[in-house]
């Protein structure tokens, strides 16, 4: 029987690399195999029929379940962000209207795109990191946050251009 304090031990350097290279943060990394850990200790003596296998899927569905968490939180400040951005203090009903939908939309769009996508126009646009600060954060390069950012300012553009487009077209019918 494999005692989950010894499990723990034997795996903790792997699970915390492993666990950095999924966040790209040492520290949260650390805080999320601190938690791991806790779980893994209430477990008690359970037999574990492969122990690696389960401390590594244990430590990607916490990972898994940060993004979900973060990604619910960001969507709170990118609706605030949208709304300072599209000034939704307007003058008339059919505006604030227009511009919750376009809110809308955007939101819709960004939660399309894959996580590290969403991140990293979240870091420029709401954090006002620079591309080198977020490459930096993430462990990725500057050209790949360029280019996420470039695919994820598209993909949004390209979304309310077709809701525009889709909105002219039903009140010409009409």
């Amino acid at each position: 029987m494999t005692m989950p304090y010894n499990l723990l031990i034997s795996y903790e350097r792997e699970l915390k690399g492993f666990l950095m290279r999924r966040l790209g943060c040492a520290v949260l990394a650390d805080d999320i195999y601190q938690n791991l850990a806790e779980k893994t200790l209430r477990r008690s003596t359970k037999r574990l029929d492969n122990p690696k296998a389960y401390l590594f899927q244990s430590a990607s569905n916490a990972v898994t379940d940060y993004y979900r968490a973060q990604a619910c939180r960001d969507s709170y400040v990118r609706q605030e962000q949208l709304d300072d951005d599209l000034h939704v203090d307007t003058k008339s009903p059919e505006q604030a209207i227009a511009a919750t939908q376009a809110i809308k939309i955007i939101e819709d769009a960004l939660a399309q795109l894959p996580l590290l996508t969403q991140k990293v126009f979240y870091l420029y646009r709401l954090e006002g990191l620079t591309h080198q600060a977020i490459a930096d954060q993430l462990g990725i390069s500057r050209s790949t946050v360029e280019r996420r950012l470039s695919k994820a300012i598209a993909h949004w553009q390209a979304r309310l251009k077709q809701a525009c487009s889709d909105q002219k077209n039903k009140s010409h019918k009409t």
